[in-house]
């Protein structure tokens, strides 16, 4: 290039990146022959010497060599793509493909994976041929189990169930996503938690939901759910397998998390990394030193971080590890954690977080480390509040290998408790060595107060693998979803029939709303099942009824729904799937948190998305609609298309994700969104509507451009006379008052308000500034928040 664009680029690129045309042509040329690229020999011919033994043995053999030449393909595939870009002329390539060129010159171990992967593939040809030589007669059982296998095998925390191409995962994994080589390839399904307002309560909860990850091979992770890119990552360039790439689980971080810092040529990351919470500093990170490894003094966010856990880890880095002392930092409040050594082991008493620590759920283990390992006793604490005292809750003994042993009291993955709800759920019962043995009970108790009952219960063989009759607690469990499972095991699998049960009150007795059979040999699903909605609770009382084929949904599935004035169950939804799980054809499906009480209060109304599945993904136009209890008439709420691979396209009017009215409220608002995606993501001005229940036409709320804009409510107490606390509501937008609240409470109130709401502030999207703890502001006119 001329010197003028050199120095120019070079505002933004250092010159030692920038390459003339002739050199990067050349430079090009020689990856080709560097890598075999345009000689398909290399694998070719060691190709057909192991299909000319192969074809002297008999018929039996066919399906071998169906199975071999899969792998062959697919490496030929990929041979031309590399081929076709590095051919290209770059002065006439797209920018997409010029990217691609820069990441396989700036990213050298690229190519050099993939000749790896070509060689291993060309050793195990070769060592499969000298077991047809020296084993012929029982080639069939060795050769052909090595080469085609379908196996479970534990993986990335799940069961996956997929074939086996001569020894390499390699094909479609059931249910979950599909195997390239070894690693990862395309989508893959998952599951992650985000928070939700529950209609019940209006109390914030973490539920779990489905998502969707996707690993790039120039290294971004991609999240969706629904259509929609929720966030994009770059994965760590220190992890060299895409198998063993970090996914973020947590939703809320997915969307609202981003970090500032820079990459070295080779995408490492390096110097100071500063995280953004919806846009704004967290004063928090630390310092990646010149090898792309932590170093010095960090505040690292947990991995439970959201508008309702703001905790953060804060200690010493040296050369990557952990040393010294390292404290939690929640909400300002410093809690002692405790000391790692020069190796980075746990050593001397610590204070450790639960793993589903938040706000309504703080949970605290408190005990003593040597060399890394628990020993001694380990206490569970809880509190209510971070201005309260801790209480203990459970806990037991370790070993001095690390085991547990003895009595143990351990709390349900799903443990909180709050004022008007709870899931307060211990299980007791024995370790031996590390494994739980004999009876173990769940105890549930309603609230503080309450009496305690035993609602689950079974026993644990001496290699603590379930057997005989159970009573499972689910683990969605919570004090208006009582749900449990009653049935038997088998050395840990469950077998025969299962029920599904359900108690709405202490004093009434479980009554079977679901189940179905398993096998005996492999505990799969099969025949006619009912099974309860994910976030089945007492005004969701929903039920999917089927039939299951080896644990795979096939044929027409059924939505049903009983309703509060009704005694039998009403279909309301369903569609079909096809023999590998997938959902085909026409479907009705439900809002994720469908309830009994959605978008209107008084009217009752349920949400419906209404639209064609290919291949197990939404294709096509899809249409939000609304119906009135006792009424069949649908109303479009508004919807959108979905394109071939699943994207949101086009213009779609949408939901907010918590527009429902609760059964306890006054007022309720519709609020809807309206804006365009591109390819999952929103683009331009997006509007947010909303209408009273007695309107019918939604007003323009607020319209933005897709840039963050918040609000503050800010909670204010003030004392008055005979009366108590007063507590007073203010709703700014950039820090301009437009409305407030004063809503008073009685003494009871008093104590409790003042010590979790005092002196807080709470950022919120405006888009949620008329469902924020549904509040009666008074409303500026619309006009004066359009402008924002």
């Amino acid at each position: 290039m001329c010197s003028e664009c050199q120095f120019e680029h070079q505002k933004q690129t250092s010159g030692d990146q920038i390459v003339p045309i002739n050199i990067l042509i050349k430079m090009m040329e020689e990856k080709i022959q560097q890598y075999h690229l345009n000689d398909h020999n290399y694998i070719m011919n060691k190709e057909k010497n192991f299909f000319t033994k192969i074809e002297e043995i008999k018929q039996g053999l066919d399906l071998i060599l169906r199975n071999s030449s899969i792998l062959i393909e697919e490496i030929k595939k990929e041979d031309n793509w590399y081929l076709d870009l590095l051919q290209q002329n770059p002065l006439e390539c797209t920018q997409e493909n010029i990217n691609n060129i820069a990441y396989i010159f700036y990213n050298s171990k690229e190519l050099q994976r993939r000749q790896n992967q070509k060689d291993l593939i060309v050793k195990i040809y070769e060592s499969k041929l000298n077991l047809v030589c020296k084993y012929f007669k029982r080639l069939m059982v060795i050769l052909g189990d090595q080469i085609y296998q379908n196996k479970k095998q534990a993986f990335d925390n799940k069961i996956l169930q997929g074939p086996l191409l001569l020894g390499l995962k390699h094909g479609e994994y059931f249910q979950i996503g599909a195997m390239k080589f070894d690693e990862k390839a395309g989508l893959w399904k998952d599951e992650g938690k985000q928070l939700f307002r529950s209609i019940q309560n209006l109390k914030w909860l973490f539920q779990t939901t489905q998502f969707q990850y996707e690993i790039k091979s120039q290294g971004q992770i991609i999240y969706l759910k629904d259509g929609t890119i929720l966030g994009e990552e770059n994965r760590d360039k220190m992890v060299p397998s895409l198998n063993n790439v970090f996914i973020n689980r947590n939703l809320e971080q997915v969307k609202h998390l981003s970090w500032i810092g820079q990459y070295k040529q080779n995408y490492q990351k390096q110097g100071k990394w500063i995280p953004i919470w919806r846009g704004e500093n967290l004063e928090a990170g630390g310092t990646y030193n010149v090898e792309g490894i932590k170093e010095g003094q960090w505040k690292e966010l947990s991995s439970n971080y959201c508008d309702f856990c703001k905790v953060f880890y804060v200690g010493e880095y040296i050369k990557g590890k952990k040393v010294g002392k390292w404290n939690i930092n929640f909400e300002e409040q410093i809690i002692e954690g405790g000391f790692y050594n020069q190796i980075e082991m746990k050593q001397g008493k610590w204070t450790e977080l639960g793993d589903s620590f938040w706000n309504q759920s703080q949970i605290f283990f408190i005990g003593e480390y040597k060399k890394g390992l628990k020993v001694g006793n380990w206490n569970i604490n809880y509190r209510y509040h971070k201005l309260y005292d801790q209480k203990r809750i459970g806990g037991g003994y370790f070993s001095q290998n690390g085991e547990k042993t003895g009595e143990w009291i351990e709390l349900h993955p799903n443990f909180f408790v709050s004022k008007i709800s709870s899931c307060q759920v211990t299980f007791h019962g024995t370790y031996q060595n590390g494994i739980k043995i004999g009876e173990w009970l769940a105890i549930f108790q309603e609230f503080s107060n309450s009496e305690e009952r035993i609602i689950g219960r079974g026993f644990y063989n001496k290699n603590g693998l379930k057997i005989g009759k159970w009573i499972d607690v689910v683990d969605k469990f919570w004090i208006f979803c009582q749900v449990t499972e009653v049935g038997e095991y088998n050395e840990g699998r469950r077998i025969k029939n299962w029920e599904i049960q359900t108690s709405k009150f202490k004093n009434e007795n479980n009554s079977k709303i679901g189940g179905g059979s398993y096998q005996e040999d492999a505990g799969l699903k099969i025949g006619q099942w009912s099974e309860l909605h994910e976030n089945f609770f007492e005004n969701c009382d929903v039920i999917y009824s089927g039939e299951y084929k080896n644990g795979i949904r096939v044929g027409k599935w059924i939505i049903k729904q009983k309703q509060k004035n009704l005694e039998k169950y009403k279909k309301i939804g369903g569609g079909t799937y096809n023999q590998d799980g997938q959902k085909v054809g026409k479907w009705i499906d439900l809002f994720e948190n469908f309830s009994e009480y959605s978008i209107k209060q008084s009217s009752e109304y349920q949400v419906f998305f209404i639209g064609e599945y290919q291949m197990g993904r939404k294709i096509g136009r899809w249409n939000i609609s609304v119906v009135q209890l006792n009424n069949t008439h649908l109303e479009n709420y508004g919807g959108g298309f979905y394109n071939e691979r699943g994207l949101k396209v086009g213009t779609w009017v949408e939901l907010h994700e918590t527009n429902c009215a609760n059964r306890y409220s006054e007022n309720s608002f519709n609020i809807i969104y309206a804006g365009v995606y591109q390819e999952g993501k929103k683009i331009g001005r997006w509007d947010t509507k909303y209408r009273e229940e007695e309107q019918d036409c939604f007003q323009l709320m607020q319209g933005k451009s897709q840039t963050i804009e918040e609000a503050v409510v800010i909670i204010k107490m003030e004392q008055k006379q005979g009366s108590g606390l007063s507590q007073i509501l203010i709703l700014k937008i950039n820090k301009a008052e437009i409305g407030f609240q004063r809503v008073n409470m009685n003494q009871e109130q008093e104590k409790d308000h003042l010590q979790r709401e005092i002196a807080q502030s709470k950022m919120i999207d405006c888009q949620e500034i008329y469902l924020f703890l549904n509040l009666q502001l008074i409303q500026p006119s619309v006009g004066n928040i359009s402008h924002l």
